[in-house]
């Protein structure tokens, strides 16, 4: 029998909960619990930037910066070199036990448990990406965004949690490679009734190098190994968002998730 251990990082804490973003009143204090759950795989703290205009995802996407709950830090940066897989290259680390009570110490001190769901520049274009923070303890959960991600006028309380967030350094830091995911095919139907053009851009599915038909992974195929690499490096030779066409002429959307070993699978 697996005992799943929770624990309070910090009994409770005072809050400063935010009754109003910038209209002049004065935050008031709130007790809250700090108990987490302290288990692997059990997400407590996650910023990231995304959204906008992009194309469809060939890659699972990764947040910038998520901890758990057994003091695991992934990092994800954005470093210019194309992969498939993941959207970005990924590091991963530990944080001790005391560190993280003293991260979650300064986010509800900050007041950013009582702030309202977003925060929207008005005069902003409305294509770019969203700036999010978000913090899961056992009584209470909040996740907040704000647009554009360099939202100015955005609560103190967002800029202080997110900063304390992103300026964590993990010890043992590693890069981390991946070598196992899963392949899903969305089937778009036929090539010649796409949209005038999209049809010639459609590349053909090599499935004797790769290994896998993309009929065969409509319902998701997990790939290990030299496959997995295969069908990587196959990917790699395309630009993000590439459309593939089987033997029979029908086009598919491909989208290459690794797996991540942090992660732990919900029980069904």
């Amino acid at each position: 029998m697996i005992e799943i251990c929770i624990r309070a990082s910090i009994a409770v804490a005072v809050v400063l909960a935010l009754t109003a973003c910038g209209g002049g009143r004065e935050p008031t204090p709130e007790p809250i619990s700090l108990e987490y759950d302290n288990s692997a795989g059990a997400l407590i703290i996650e910023v990231d930037t995304c959204g906008g205009l992009l194309p469809p995802p060939s890659s699972r996407h990764i947040a910038e910066l998520s901890i758990y709950g057994d003091g695991q830090v992934v990092l994800a940066e954005e470093d210019g070199v194309p992969r498939v897989g993941t959207d970005r290259a990924l590091t991963t680390g530990r944080i001790g036990e005391q560190e993280l009570a003293q991260l979650l110490s300064v986010i509800a001190d900050s007041g950013f448990f009582g702030l309202d769901d977003r925060y929207v520049d008005p005069g902003a274009p409305t294509d770019g990406p969203w700036r999010h923070v978000r913090v899961e303890l056992l009584d209470v959960s909040r996740s907040v965004s704000i647009y554009p991600p360099d939202y100015a006028d955005a609560p103190a309380a967002f800029w202080q949690t997110y900063d304390a967030v992103i300026g964590v350094q993990p010890s043992d830091a590693t890069a981390f490679v991946p070598t196992s995911g899963t392949l899903t095919a969305t089937d778009l139907g036929p090539i010649d009734d796409l949209p005038a053009g999209q049809g010639n851009q459609v590349a053909p599915w090599d499935t004797p190098l790769v290994g896998i038909a993309l009929p065969e992974a409509t319902e998701g195929g997990h790939l290990e190994g030299e496959q997995y690499r295969n069908v990587e490096q196959f990917l790699l030779r395309y630009p993000q968002g590439q459309l593939f066409g089987s033997q029979e002429g029908t086009a598919y959307q491909v989208l290459l998730e690794a797996d991540l070993p942090w992660e732990v699978e919900p029980i069904p």
